[in-house]
């Protein structure tokens, strides 16, 4: 009777998988009386808890409740024909973008899903809008589309789980240890001939074979010492062959393994501790061993498969948002975009718009691929909305002529200045905060021949040239000391050496300084012009 193998491991169960919608929507009754279509979606959205009662859409909803045509399911107007409609109002709209029904009769058999992917919008003007959430109809239930951050959790907690239960898997499969050889010869002895079982191969080894394969290779007692010396690590070359008309068999594998032994008067790196235990395993040994498991488990299993590929996404779509999503305008911008870039966006500049301000073309990602992956649009009208708004940060420029008013003396040079500066280029932008007007209050930085001077701080040489005050009304903001300012004088904010510089042009009267006593800072026109309304 053939002995019982090892028992199998218990195989850990990964952890049920959080849900990333853990509520939806669905009205059976109309489902059952209406069918769902691109006309009927928007209606049936409305009659879910997501539907906001004060939207621009229940207003239209409201105002054709006299048309009886329209009140009915299916009769009203298309998905393109509400959304021209809704632009004629401002505030919270709901659209639907995108719609994929099942066409033909092969696909209702082979069960094809019906999608329906809904917007809510803020709208501010007719061409301008703000997604504030997306929810999606599948097969008439009504969900809430995740968004990038609860993806990214769920995958990362399940790639973890996952990774968990593979180690757990690896420490659990541990196979039966092999009988010691000096317990194989005491049972020899005892006449147990054959019956040496081997857990690891199943193969069984009689001691009389044994002996018999060390009398025909050579004399007992040399085979034990040159075994002797093979399991004390002595390096030893294998013995020639013997000849052709020789009956002797060749030195046997089994000699080694059936080998008593090492002599106690030997010393050895195995005498350092007793027969009975191991040498201590290394720290580094047990982390190579685990990681050795991981990676054979990741790519040899279905499971451990699928956790690479999460975590290879995930890992791809971090990187995507964190170095290459590109921002098409201001109301893109967001505080935790700007956290992640650490502030700082590039691009190139576009148009100027006044003395303190531009537009920037967003192009992220490596300073080789920029132009490449993101080339800058040719004609105004690719470019419309597709631009960021910068505020030069820390200076105030004199102001053009606008809303019938004078310009300040000095105005036309100031934007021509700041056009020779950045127009055209790459600007490296260090924004500290979006103001009321939807703008990014940054430092631009250019870089300009000779390169090795390093980088111009744009806000600190319009106010060197004498074109621009420093800016000292509320949030201002002033970027970060240059190393020289926080080294010599421990600075961390660029107010001193913007202050420097506009003293150093006072003196020396360059630019609107050249006015004398009648200057009127870019701060006191605007107070006046404030004033005269």
């Amino acid at each position: 009777m053939e002995a019982a193998g090892p028992s199998s491991p218990t195989i850990p169960a990964a952890p049920a998988r959080s849900s990333l919608l853990p509520t939806y929507w669905r009205d059976p009754e109309y489902l059952r009386s209406v069918p769902l279509t691109s006309r009927t979606a928007l209606d049936y959205f409305s009659l879910s808890h997501f539907f906001d009662q004060e939207s621009t859409n229940q207003v239209l909803r409201m105002q054709n409740i006299a048309n009886p045509q329209a009140q009915m399911p299916g009769m009203g107007k298309s998905a393109r024909q509400q959304e021209e409609e809704l632009k004629r109002f401002q505030g919270i709209e709901f659209v639907l973008v995108h719609s994929r029904e099942p066409t033909g009769k092969e696909a209702v058999e082979k069960g094809d899903e019906s999608l329906y992917v809904v917007q809510k919008r803020r709208r501010t003007s007719p061409t301008q809008t703000a997604v504030l959430e997306t929810y999606y109809i599948l097969n008439g239930n009504v969900h809430v589309a995740p968004d990038l951050e609860t993806v990214l959790q769920n995958r990362l907690v399940t790639a973890l789980d996952s990774l968990r239960a593979s180690l757990s898997l690896a420490r659990a499969a541990q196979a039966r240890p092999i009988a010691p050889p000096s317990a194989r010869i005491d049972d020899a002895k005892k006449g147990k001939s054959g019956k040496a079982m081997s857990a690891a191969s199943g193969t069984t080894l009689g001691a009389e074979a044994v002996r018999e394969a060390a009398a025909e290779g050579g004399a007992a007692g040399g085979a034990q010492d040159e075994d002797e010396e093979l399991m004390e690590g002595g390096a030893r070359s294998s013995p020639a062959p013997p000849p052709a008309n020789s009956k002797k068999r060749p030195y046997p594998i089994a000699s080694i393994l059936e080998a008593p032994p090492p002599r106690q008067s030997s010393w050895s790196l195995s005498s350092l501790w007793p027969s009975s235990d191991p040498p201590p395993s290394s720290p580094l040994s047990t982390v190579g061993s685990l990681f050795t498991t991981a990676h054979h488990y990741a790519f040899s299993t279905p499971l451990g498969t699928a956790v690479t590929s999460c975590l290879v996404t995930a890992t791809s779509l971090v990187v995507y948002w964190r170095y290459f999503r590109r921002l098409r305008s201001t109301e893109y911008v967001t505080p935790r975009d700007l956290q992640w870039r650490g502030r700082m966006l590039t691009g190139t500049c576009t148009h100027i718009g006044d003395a303190d301000g531009f537009r920037l073309y967003h192009q992220p990602g490596p300073v080789g691929l920029r132009s490449l992956l993101f080339p800058v649009p040719k004609t105004a009208k690719a470019l419309k909305d597709e631009t960021l708004s910068i505020r030069l940060a820390g200076c105030d420029a004199p102001e053009l002529a606008h809303f019938g008013k004078e310009a300040q003396p000095f105005a036309a040079e100031a934007k021509e200045a700041l056009r020779g500066l950045v127009e055209g280029k790459t600007v490296r932008c260090d924004v500290a905060h979006v103001d009321q007007y939807r703008r990014l209050v940054a430092t631009p930085y250019v870089w300009a021949p000779p390169y090795v001077l390093g980088r111009t701080n744009v806000s600190l040489k319009m106010v060197q040239l004498g074109l621009a005050t420093v800016y000292r009304q509320a949030g201002a903001e002033y970027g970060a000391a240059g190393w020289l300012s926080r080294v010599l004088f421990k600075s961390k904010s660029g107010l001193g050496r913007l202050e420097r510089a506009e003293e150093m042009a006072r003196r020396r009267r360059r630019g609107m300084w050249s006015q004398g006593k009648g200057l009127e800072s870019p701060a006191e026109y605007k107070k006046r012009v404030k004033r005269e309304k």
